[in-house]
């Protein structure tokens, strides 16, 4: 989402987690509202992702640089569609 104040209510919320500018949550951090989460947790944590487009649809360069870039960089052998 664009709106960063959208997305730090999700937060407040307990809606999920978000990665946002730290002016953005300093306040909620100090308040207790919210908390930081270490870089060696984040590290850990395994996420995943859904890439989709249309069939049939020309992509134009930088779409198809990205989607490229996402299939040769996935490796854990659930691709569901080829390029």
């Amino acid at each position: 989402m664009n709106d960063y104040y959208l997305n730090l209510e999700i937060l407040r919320q307990g809606l999920r987690w978000k990665r946002l500018s730290e002016f953005l949550v300093k306040e909620e951090i100090v308040k207790k509202n919210l908390i930081r989460l270490s870089e060696s947790l984040i590290s850990s944590i395994s996420i995943p992702v859904y890439l989709l487009r249309k069939r049939n649809t020309v992509s134009g360069p930088v779409t198809q640089q990205v989607w490229d870039y996402f299939l040769e960089n996935i490796d854990d052998g659930k691709r569901g569609v080829s390029a």
